[in-house]
């Protein structure tokens, strides 16, 4: 990413579709995979384990 982004799962809200328009940027598998991670918790679908 050309700046520093912050995503805040903490403030979810549904949009639609359409008023999407261009790509942003791209994140890759492993960053996606931890912003899946981070949405499963807040919405209580997955715990949270302490290592």
């Amino acid at each position: 990413m050309e700046k520093d982004s912050v995503v805040l799962l903490e403030q979810l809200r549904t949009i639609d579709k359409q008023r999407l328009k261009d790509k942003v940027t791209h994140i890759d598998e492993k960053l996606m995979q931890r912003v899946n991670n981070a949405l499963k918790i807040s919405v209580g679908l997955a715990s949270i384990h302490k290592k």
